[in-house]
């Protein structure tokens, strides 16, 4: 797995997470795997497709962490989602929305951290 955000990239890896979110396997390291293909794009609009991996069941909840969500960054993905998505209630977006906002930047891992480490886990450092 390669850990680059190649441009023509993006529309595959995004189309296999929708596709294994649709279908998933039993193995949530596939969906896990996807959604940090995606998140290396950096793009606000990919986080909704994120956490609708992430709420697929229990598993894929832990599996998939918060900050894959803001791979653009927390504030530019909050502004994306309150500017683009639906946010009637009970929707998707509303309850990202809510998850974005509880989040303290604090706590969250730092992007070029994260990537370090998914790129030394996947051993693609090479």
């Amino acid at each position: 797995m390669k850990l680059e955000a190649f441009e023509e990239h993006h529309a595959e890896a995004l189309k296999r997470l929708r596709k294994e979110i649709e279908a998933p396997s039993e193995d949530r390291d596939v969906l896990k795997q996807l959604c940090v293909q995606v998140y290396v794009h950096a793009r606000p609009e990919d986080a909704l497709a994120i956490w609708t991996a992430k709420r697929l069941d229990f598993d894929a909840g832990v599996a998939i962490e918060s900050e894959l969500l803001i791979g653009a960054g927390l504030d530019e993905t909050i502004e994306y989602v309150l500017e683009h998505e639906d946010l009637s209630e009970g929707s998707s977006a509303s309850a990202l929305l809510a998850h974005l906002k509880k989040s303290e930047p604090s706590w969250l891992t730092p992007r070029e951290e994260l990537l370090s480490f998914y790129r030394n886990d996947y051993g693609t450092n090479a």
